[in-house]
């Protein structure tokens, strides 16, 4: 049935940030542009924001901050509560 195959393949999104780090490694090795790698490091902020992990995502904010203007990751620290 469709709920069976809808619980064999959900993941916990706890589990995403994980998976994501481990494809990050290899971003340099698969190459793409920046703006694919921001949007790459958008979605594991805010799969650190859906797991409820805010310094997780702080880090990969601060991280990205380091290679582009800071001004496009405000919206993402408006998004987590204070250190």
């Amino acid at each position: 049935s469709s709920t069976t195959q809808h619980r064999r393949f959900a993941t916990p999104v706890q589990s995403f940030p994980s998976i994501l780090e481990r494809a990050q490694m290899d971003l340099a090795r698969l190459g793409g542009s920046n703006a694919q790698r921001d949007v790459f490091l958008d979605t594991l902020a805010y799969a650190h924001l859906q797991a409820g992990d805010d310094d997780a995502a702080r880090s990969t904010t601060a991280t990205r901050a380091e290679s582009r203007a800071q001004h496009l990751d405000e919206g993402w620290l408006g998004r987590l509560s204070p250190a």
